[in-house]
């Protein structure tokens, strides 16, 4: 099966779902935005990915989108970015005020690129 670049974006109303989701698709791809990730995988192992992001949404109030991207190279970015880790997840209101500001994109984007290199 060959693998495809897929950018996976979700919008979670639950802080708790929110951090489960968060660190299932942090352990599958590399961090754009806090709820926006670059994923390369096939589209078998990404329908498993949805399956069970799935299991943890409430179809109600949350939503999980998965968009086919020919190549990284080709997507536009701008404003500042910032690479999210489950660590990093704030735990409440209080560190989420407190957290600090994303580094500036060009900076994001060396390591980006480095990144995806790594992996083609």
């Amino acid at each position: 099966m060959s693998s495809r670049w897929f950018l996976l974006a979700y919008d979670i109303r639950c802080r708790k779902r929110l951090q489960r989701v968060q660190r299932m698709v942090a352990g599958e791809g590399y961090g754009l935005q806090q709820s926006v990730y670059l994923v390369r995988s096939s589209r078998w192992q990404l329908r498993r990915l949805l399956k069970r992001l799935e299991s943890e949404l409430d179809s109600n109030e949350d939503d999980v989108r998965a968009y086919p991207v020919t190549h990284p190279a080709q997507l536009w970015c701008g404003g500042a970015m910032v690479a999210v880790t489950p660590s990093a997840t704030p735990r409440s209101d209080d560190e989420m005020d407190s957290a600090p500001a994303p580094e500036p994109f060009y900076a994001w984007l060396g390591q980006a690129v480095a990144w995806i290199r790594g992996r083609l």
